[in-house]
């Protein structure tokens, strides 16, 4: 054999080895190997395509789309590195670009048709347009169930486009799905809770918290539902414990309102108090604080918090009108 299929069977074995790296979760020693093996055959598309996955998977989108991008100057119609391209701009929340790749897709051969018109579905159901992310989701033979996000984008388009029953099915597959995640199992929880449907938002927020405990949001999402529940002195705990550790405005707000009917007029106001420190640009954190002052005709203490939140807030008719009130 001459010179170039000794080259080329040098990038053959780099490309072996790197993908069997990558499958052990070895990812920068894959990327380290498959760049030796493009010194031997730097335009080797199948070295270029594997590196730029490979940098999707670490989060380096930047680098990705260099080799991914190199790789079609060197063969346009490699689609293997059009999908990874695809989904390397799709990861990194640049969908203007994605969508044209993908759109690309939907005319090649074998699987590429169905993963195009998942993620187009998913990118429509995300920018909106629910119609359209119905119409692609849904399609006959598509990959749809066995991706989680793909299942809660359909489920969402269907809901906004007044077809409960077909998203409550959708929705009810999820569980039987493997590899889902915590965020996942909000996302249903949340489309239940949009239903009224509590009791099973509170089974899907039970499924995210034994996935991914220390989900951010997860504490917050578990009050809501448990007081619309009428579990009001459960959502109550939940919340003093979420806020006793990480407070943020929006634990602090419903805090405050379950602490007010179960009249702890002292921690409503607590906790007012603190969440207008942690978001003193909004709102409803003075008008809240000076309604339960006003409530209570302490008419200094609520002129106080109305004036605070003008200070910070000049433009807010709302407070005008309050403090015009008292």
């Amino acid at each position: 054999p001459g010179a170039g299929a000794g080259r080329e069977s040098e990038a053959g074995r780099s490309w072996r080895l790197g993908t069997d790296l990558v499958t052990a979760a070895h990812v920068d020693k894959a990327i380290s190997t498959c760049e030796n093996g493009l010194r031997s055959d730097h335009q080797s598309t199948v070295l270029l395509n594997v590196i730029g996955a490979t940098y999707t998977l670490k989060g380096d989108f930047g680098e990705a789309e260099n080799y991914l991008l190199k790789c079609l100057q060197t063969d346009p119609g490699f689609v293997p590195a059009r999908k990874n391209l695809a989904i390397s701009y799709f990861d990194s929340g640049k969908y203007n670009l994605a969508v044209p790749e993908f759109e690309k897709l939907v005319s090649a051969p074998g699987e590429s048709r169905s993963v195009a018109s998942l993620f187009l579905g998913i990118i429509a159901e995300k920018q909106g347009n629910f119609s359209k992310s119905a119409s692609l989701l849904g399609e006959p033979g598509g990959v749809v169930d066995q991706y989680p996000q793909a299942l809660l984008s359909l489920a969402h388009s269907l809901l906004e486009l007044d077809q409960a029953q077909k998203a409550n099915a959708v929705l009810m597959s999820l569980d039987a799905m493997p590899g889902v995640t915590g965020p996942e199992y909000v996302k249903a929880g949340l489309l239940y809770s949009k239903q009224g449907q509590y009791r099973q938002a509170l089974a899907e927020l039970d499924m995210a918290e034994k996935v991914d405990p220390g989900l951010s949001g997860l504490a917050y999402q578990r009050a809501v539902v448990l007081d619309q529940l009428g579990r009001s002195r459960e959502a109550l705990q939940v919340l003093k414990d979420l806020t006793h550790i990480k407070p943020d405005a929006d634990s602090l707000n419903l805090l405050a309102a379950l602490a007010r009917k179960k009249d702890e007029l002292n921690l409503a106001m607590q906790s007012l108090r603190q969440a207008a420190l942690l978001a003193p640009e909004r709102e409803v954190n003075y008008l809240d604080f000076s309604t339960i002052c006003m409530d209570y005709e302490n008419y200094p203490l609520a002129l106080e918090a109305a004036d605070i939140g003008l200070a910070h807030l000049p433009g807010s008719y709302r407070l005008q009108v309050q403090k015009g009130a008292i």
